[in-house]
């Protein structure tokens, strides 16, 4: 019997850490433009944790999924890379300055 309880004690505990590391994701949307706000189309953006990328459409919004204390590193040809912490936001609107 104690042995069938060690047995389920590391299955139950592996459960566990992925339920609380899908908790953890959340989804952030937002919109980049130059400090002149005109979209920027094709930024790519990465998160610090793991290896969700996303790029922004015509109108400079994107949509990439992380977790809540993960950094977006944003990079565009000809404009300053740029580090923004989630901080378990939502919505992270970001402007880029020229390089």
């Amino acid at each position: 019997m104690m042995r069938t309880y060690i047995r389920c004690v590391p299955l139950l505990l592996f459960f566990l850490l992925v339920k609380t590391t899908y908790a953890q994701e959340i989804t952030i949307t937002g919109r980049v433009s130059s400090t002149t706000n005109d979209a920027l189309a094709g930024v790519s953006i990465k998160s610090s944790v793991g290896n969700s990328s996303t790029s922004t459409d015509a109108n400079g919004a994107y949509e990439i999924k992380t977790t809540a204390t993960a950094n977006l590193i944003f990079t565009y040809m000809g404009y300053n890379t740029h580090t923004e912490a989630v901080n378990n936001r939502n919505v992270i609107n970001v402007q880029l300055t020229s390089s």
